[in-house]
């Protein structure tokens, strides 16, 4: 059985994942994804959207997150899992699939410069842009040890241990993916990330909207929230803006942002 094929079939028996197969979309796609992994990471996928619909339900059932602060929504975090699992949802949960597929746009660049990918996560991101802008520099931070061991093996690019907010470089382009809703203090990011990006840059940006992790701290309910917390900082250039599920609040939200003068 081809591997694709036993991970559809593996995904089907669990109740949070069984009716993905019905909306898959590329298959050559998730085939690729299903190269990079094995069989422990398809396990670590299905755990971790069981786990994202335990924390919704509590979610849904409180209005809050589990947790407020980074200390305790990071103590005892499972890397591993969160990060295989993640990957596989860039080709196995729809909503990651379609922002991937914005984040294309993105990569069409004309110019060279340099990019930056933080946090870094799982690597795909700044992966596939180098991929299609070799002569672009590539550079990729996360606080995770776990995370920077993980990107590098999708990566030729730097990737290197750090905190954001330690950062004094200036980019051309800037990847920062679903961060904002890990921060105590979110608007910070914000700040950060005008004083790294160049004047003419442009940053793909990508956030939870009353969607549930044990890693998520600041909750937005709905993306006017979001878009108010932008706007005295950047020009939001495009957005992508997607359910979670048929009905209720929770969303993905992805967007193009300039600097606010231009």
């Amino acid at each position: 059985m081809k591997l694709y094929e036993y991970t559809i079939n593996k995904l089907n028996k669990s109740f949070a994942t069984k009716y993905i197969s019905k909306k898959i979309i590329d298959k050559e796609f998730g085939e690729q994804i299903c190269k990079m992994v094995y069989d422990s990471a398809i396990q670590d996928f299905i755990d971790y959207s069981e786990e994202f619909l335990m924390y919704q339900l509590k979610l849904e059932a409180e209005g809050k997150y589990k947790f407020d602060t980074q200390i305790d929504a990071y103590k005892d975090f499972n890397w591993k899992r969160y990060l295989n699992g993640l990957l596989f949802s860039h080709s196995f949960w729809i909503n990651h699939y379609k922002i991937f597929q914005f984040f294309i746009d993105f990569c069409d660049s004309k110019k060279t410069g340099r990019i930056v990918d933080v946090p870094i996560g799982t690597g795909i991101y700044l992966s596939e842009f180098i991929k299609r802008n070799p002569k672009w520099v590539g550079e990729g931070y996360d606080i995770s040890k776990e995370a920077v061991m993980f990107s590098q093996n999708l990566n030729t690019s730097i990737i290197t241990q750090k905190d954001i907010f330690d950062i004094k470089e200036r980019y051309d382009k800037i990847i920062c993916s679903e961060l904002l809703e890990h921060l105590e203090n979110p608007e910070t990011l914000l700040i950060k990330l005008s004083d790294m990006l160049e004047d003419d840059g442009e940053i793909f940006f990508v956030t939870a909207i009353w969607a549930a992790a044990q890693d998520h701290i600041y909750l937005f309910k709905n993306v006017d929230e979001v878009r108010d917390m932008l706007k005295p900082y950047f020009n939001i250039k495009k957005e992508l803006i997607l359910n979670v599920f048929s009905k209720g609040k929770a969303m993905n939200y992805a967007c193009i942002l300039k600097h606010k003068c231009l």
